[in-house]
Order: C-alpha cells, then sequence, then structure tokens
C-alpha cells in the first residue's frame, strides 16, 4: 500500500477566528455533490480530507471542486492518494482533525446534513459562554450535538 498526502490542495482556513467552529470529515471523490450540499449548509469552516484513487487526477478532481466550491475560501480540502483495497477512514478523519485551526471542531459524516444555521446556532452558544472550558491537553473542543 502507497499513500501519498496533499494537505491545503483548496482553501486555508483562513476566514475563520480561532472561537469559530471547523466541521470535520472524510469522504470518498466521487461524493463531492455531498460536500456542496454540505458547504450550502454550513457556512463556517470546514476542514475535509478525501480519498482520490490512485489512478485519478489530482489537478483535474482539484480544479472540479474549486469550480463546484467557489467562491468558498474557508474550505480546506486535503487529499489522499492510496492504492490499496481498503477505506482508510480513520487516516483520513485525522488528517481533516489535524489541519482544522479553529478551537472548536465539529465531526461528522459526509452524509450528514446539519439543519441550516446549526453553525450559527452552535457559535452563539459558544460566543455567550454557555461552553465552560477545562484543561485538556488537546487544543481543540468537539462539539457533541444530541
Amino acid at each position: 500500500m502507497q499513500r501519498t498526502v496533499h494537505l491545503h490542495v483548496m482553501g486555508r482556513d483562513e476566514l475563520y477566528r480561532f472561537n469559530d467552529i471547523t466541521l470535520v470529515t472524510q469522504m470518498t471523490s466521487e461524493r463531492h455533490d455531498k460536500l456542496y450540499r454540505l458547504a450550502v449548509r454550513w457556512t463556517g469552516p470546514i476542514s475535509v480530507s478525501i480519498y482520490l484513487n490512485r489512478t485519478s487526477s489530482l489537478n483535474a478532481y482539484t480544479k472540479k471542486l474549486k469550480e463546484l466550491l467557489a467562491p468558498r475560501k474557508n474550505i480546506a480540502i486535503h487529499i489522499v492518494k492510496e492504492s490499496g483495497e481498503f477505506f482508510p477512514v480513520n487516516f483520513l478523519r485525522n488528517i481533516a482533525l489535524d489541519n482544522a485551526a479553529t478551537k472548536y471542531v465539529f465531526l461528522t459524516d459526509i452524509d450528514f446534513e446539519p439543519m441550516p444555521q446549526l453553525d450559527i446556532r452552535l457559535q452563539e452558544y459558544i460566543d455567550k459562554g454557555y461552553i465552560k472550558e477545562h484543561t485538556v491537553r488537546s487544543r481543540k473542543y468537539t462539539l457533541t450535538v444530541k
């Protein structure tokens, strides 16, 4: 198995505040329609790792994503090219999580479609101080929504 990681092929989480919430997810390259729908509903930063088959063109796929997600600048795309028979879900999730530049993350599956303005509502919850911070070893706080 050979694995190549391309970080920030699109976006760098440039338009964010440290206290913003980054939606973190992973997907296969053919699920770009799901990413588009997610980007419509979540206006805050997004960090996504995408599994791209070794035979697919990185440049062509990146161009397609830029056209699809324009003009969003706060979506960080990370591409993992690999030849293997298994989808490396944990590896992809960790790439997206490690490259989220904000203090708070909302970890989800690409099939999850958040209710409209969920990011804004969660951000208000944080900004009003409803979340009590405790000393933890990680610099990120994961938000759990029931």
